[in-house]
């Protein structure tokens, strides 16, 4: 099973809908594919129809050791996800000063290694624990950078935790790619966060750009991947195209 972080310090950068809807791609190739909501305000859970008040069990407990993985697993074809929900912002506190924490979502991930072939991990805005614990289970970092102002502050803060969680943690980490969201070609402020991002992570940045769309803002009020959505929308395109880009890389 190959894990995917999508992360960045900054929210609003599209994050959660970048999991979601290069979740259902992989899904659309034939890939068994689990996405788990690593978020306290549990925006994955929300923008797939669900709420998470309603769950007794989430990927918590399983950080927590309360509980299998497994068993916190719910079927939302064509995909897998793990809930979360507002008990998780308590994580640095309750799982901070435990001896092993940084390790407790890769453990947990051992037990479904085989059930699946990709699984997405929506990191929440921040380098907390929880972050930490995505960096050090996954093989890789998807870096979404959303095409307006203050996009690229935290970036260099984001780096600073992957070299070090690389070189203490886990030696297999690589940066994916980076990629912009919502893209508005017409406005100079958009152009520039391009240019920024091929210039600061060179040979990680992913040519295609998903640009600004209605459908990517609207799917989510109704519990529905962009694929499900409007599947002939440029979203749809956008999200179907980087994920063709990402399963190139090795």
């Amino acid at each position: 099973m190959k894990v995917y972080a999508i992360a960045n310090q900054k929210g609003g950068v599209a994050k959660t809908t970048s999991a979601i809807n290069i979740g259902h791609a992989l899904a659309l190739k034939g890939k068994r594919v689990l996405l788990i909501d690593l978020d306290p305000q549990a925006s994955l859970t929300v923008s797939l129809g669900f709420d998470p008040d309603s769950y007794d069990q989430t990927i918590y407990n399983a950080l927590k050791t309360e509980t299998d993985l497994v068993n916190v697993i719910i079927e939302r074809p064509p995909f897998d996800y793990v809930p979360a929900n507002l008990e998780m912002a308590d994580a640095d506190l309750n799982l901070g000063g435990k001896t092993g924490h940084e390790f407790r979502l890769a453990e947990s991930l051992r037990s479904v290694s085989r059930k699946y072939d990709y699984c997405l991990l929506d990191c929440p805005p921040g380098l907390g624990v929880l972050t930490l614990n995505a960096f050090v289970s996954a093989n890789s970092i998807l870096l979404p950078i959303s095409a307006d102002y203050l996009a690229t502050r935290g970036t260099k803060q984001l780096l600073n935790i992957y070299d070090d969680v690389k070189k203490y943690y886990n030696k297999g980490l690589k940066i994916g790619g980076a990629f912009v969201t919502r893209f508005e070609g017409q406005t100079v402020l958009a152009r520039e966060v391009l240019e920024y991002v091929a210039d600061e992570f060179k040979g990680a940045t992913f040519k295609t750009i998903i640009r600004k769309n209605v459908a990517l803002a609207e799917a989510p009020a109704q519990g529905k991947t962009i694929f499900e959505y409007e599947p002939k929308s440029n979203g749809a395109i956008d999200y179907k195209a980087l994920t063709d880009e990402i399963l190139k890389v090795k």
